[in-house]
């Protein structure tokens, strides 16, 4: 079995804190690992989509474009889970 505290382990399912803190720390390596290559290899990286902005940190114009495209997209299929704004007290 996999030992807790590892990125493994949280994607075998467990949501300890370690787990958590260990699956965080391997997402920020690798999105910095990708903004790396990017730099290094500009023309790795996938203009004019979400993944272009979002992963390898890419702000041109149509990476922008796409990312707020994507972000319209997920806001309108999430569920509306928070109460309105009058409601909260």
């Amino acid at each position: 079995m996999v030992e807790h505290g590892t990125a493994s382990r949280y994607a075998l399912g467990c949501r300890c804190t370690d787990c958590r803190t260990a699956k965080n720390r391997y997402d920020k390596g690798r999105h910095l690992q990708a903004q790396a290559l990017g730099a290094a290899y500009p023309h790795r990286i996938p203009h004019g989509t979400s993944n272009g902005y979002q992963h390898w940190g890419c702000r041109c114009d149509p990476c922008r474009e796409a990312r707020r495209e994507a972000k319209k997209r997920w806001q309108s299929a999430a569920p509306k889970t928070r109460p309105a704004a009058a409601e909260q007290h």
